[in-house]
């Protein structure tokens, strides 16, 4: 039987009067929980206050089909008068760990419970107030928990490829190298001094080339490895399908095979097609683990660059590198090159607000010319010369978006602009001058004729 005494060992009522306690008796209203039984739950509507007398009670709360805990109640504590204030549901769960005796109030008791005993109201609100920061400081953490793990998904995809391929050239490197050395072995046989020279010397041509090879369509690498693939077989060589894509890579074409041939002569092409193609491969190897090994050094620059791995907490950072940091390690959410030119759009404008203007203009350079936002920034960066006092360059930068777009918003602020210009210059009529081979002439128009331009298009 609950009496008064039980109730003064809880710290919300141990201060209230023997006639206090009388009206918690009156109104309140005992309430067993077994283990595992649900006292409330999340989304149900919010009833009543609860104190726990006795027991465990633990507080729960579904976060996207995953429980988090939030807290766990014993004797003494108290829970559910968030939504009983605020009139809403229960925004979280309750339920017994062990047998729990509770004591609860409704709605209308517990509001009448402020006027009876006043002295509660300032308990609750200062266990209300712990409790709003404890839920938020866990809320924060569970967000940045959630975009860690985010980040280290992304983060892995995008060293797993690098890792990947360079694992992969790896493995056919040790292949490569164990077919040149006895080719090598053959050809010191088949080849003098002289020779040797000339076929070192393509090589040496073709391995500069495989670093920075054209960048060919299908359709024309396809007729190339055709055409070469046919030289090869009618000059006797093997596996000309598998030498003829490396050497249109390595840019040999025909006429360097024919001084090859030359060089080499019949007997000592078909080694000599053999060697080159398995030395060429493994160079072709080594740039793809240097190209991975050497992306996997850019994201761990980044992350450390991203996190302040190892720097003082005050220091004069390179806003550029710093954002080039950040859309190295969000390379996995910016496969859309258009985010990428809004962020510089945006670092543009701050560095144009704090009036940094050669700042800006370098982060306005960065969006390029097949960007949906070219337009904009022609007009943007025409005001950041402007303010820089290159007038030729903003000038430059509007007869541009004039060329390149026509149809774009700006062209009608942008002629007013370009108009101004020439104006403060004294450039009010139509300008000429001779053409660049002596012949003709070129003219631009003058300030007059832009204003007129700008009246009748509006």
């Amino acid at each position: 039987m609950l009496d008064m005494d039980t109730l003064r060992k809880v710290p919300l009522f141990e201060h209230l009067r023997e006639d206090q306690l009388q009206w918690l008796l009156d109104h309140g209203e005992e309430f067993h929980a077994e283990p595992e039984q649900y006292v409330f739950r999340q989304g149900s509507t919010a009833d009543y206050f609860y104190v726990v007398l006795d027991g465990e009670m633990q507080i729960t709360q579904d976060n996207n089909g995953s429980e988090q805990v939030l807290n766990t109640h014993r004797g003494g504590s108290f829970s559910g008068e968030v939504p009983l204030l605020s009139g809403t549901p229960y925004v979280a769960s309750a339920r017994a760990l062990q047998p729990t005796q509770l004591l609860r109030f409704d709605s209308q008791a517990f509001r009448e419970m402020f006027a009876v005993c006043p002295i509660i109201v300032s308990k609750l609100f200062s266990a209300l107030s712990w409790r709003i920061q404890t839920t938020e400081a866990l809320s924060r953490q569970r967000e940045k928990m959630s975009a860690l793990g985010v980040l280290s998904a992304g983060l892995a995809h995008e060293l797993n490829n690098p890792a990947a391929a360079a694992r992969r050239a790896a493995s056919q490197l040790t292949r490569s190298l164990d077919q040149v050395e006895p080719l090598l072995l053959k050809l010191s046989q088949q080849l003098d001094e002289d020779q040797f020279q000339e076929l070192l010397k393509i090589r040496s041509a073709a391995a500069a080339k495989l670093s920075a090879p054209d960048t060919l369509d299908t359709l024309t690498q396809s007729d190339l490895e055709d055409t070469i693939g046919s030289w090869l077989d009618d000059r006797g060589v093997e596996d000309s399908w598998v030498i003829a894509p490396t050497l249109v890579t390595a840019g040999i074409d025909l006429a360097k095979l024919e001084t090859l041939l030359e060089d080499v002569g019949e007997d000592g092409l078909s080694t000599a097609m053999a060697w080159l193609n398995a030395s060429l491969g493994a160079s072709s190897l080594l740039r793809e683990i240097e190209q991975g090994t050497k992306r996997i050094s850019e994201l761990v620059k980044a992350v450390k660059s991203y996190s302040y791995m190892d720097q003082a907490p005050l220091q004069v950072i390179d806003i550029h590198e710093g954002i080039n940091d950040t859309l190295t390690m969000m390379a996995y959410k910016l496969r859309d090159k258009h985010i990428i030119d809004l962020s510089w759009m945006a670092v543009g404008r701050l560095f144009y607000e704090m009036e940094q203007y050669q700042q800006a203009a370098e982060a306005y350079a960065k969006v390029g010319r097949d960007s949906p936002e070219f337009d904009t920034m022609l007009y943007e960066l025409a005001w950041v010369y402007v303010r820089l006092g290159d007038v030729q360059r903003a000038e430059h930068a509007l007869e541009v978006l004039a060329v390149s777009d026509p149809g774009s918003q700006y062209i009608g602020d942008g002629t007013l602009l370009r108009a101004d210009l020439l104006l403060r210059a004294g450039a009010f009529d139509e300008q000429c001058r001779k053409g660049s081979n002596g012949q003709g002439k070129v003219c631009s128009p003058g300030a007059l004729q832009l204003y007129e331009d700008v009246l009748k298009r509006y």
